[in-house]
């Protein structure tokens, strides 16, 4: 547990990887704490059925922040298409 703990936090103090661990807050949280890691070795089932509910909130999190990005994709768009008048663009023609 050690080595993935220090693997975590290696990866934490590199900028790089900011964006990928911040879509798994809940489950790098879980395997962090100290309490969790104590569950492991007396609970083995409860420490993974925990690790699993702390990934299903990250789920629950990132498809929220999907929900936000679309609404304000759409948002930007209707104001886009009411100030030219064209229909005819998405988002994602409107960043290239």
């Amino acid at each position: 547990m050690n080595q993935i703990q220090q693997f975590l936090t290696n990866l934490a103090t590199n900028n790089s990887y900011a964006e990928i661990l911040s879509e798994h807050n809940q489950a790098i949280a879980y395997i962090q704490s100290g309490t969790n890691t104590a569950v492991l070795s007396s609970n083995c089932t409860g420490y993974f059925d925990g690790l699993n509910n702390a990934r299903k909130l990250d789920e629950i999190a990132q498809k929220q922040q999907e929900k936000y990005a679309e609404n304000a994709n759409r948002q930007l768009m209707q104001i886009i298409q009411s100030v030219i008048g064209y229909r005819g663009l998405n988002f994602e023609d409107f960043l290239k």
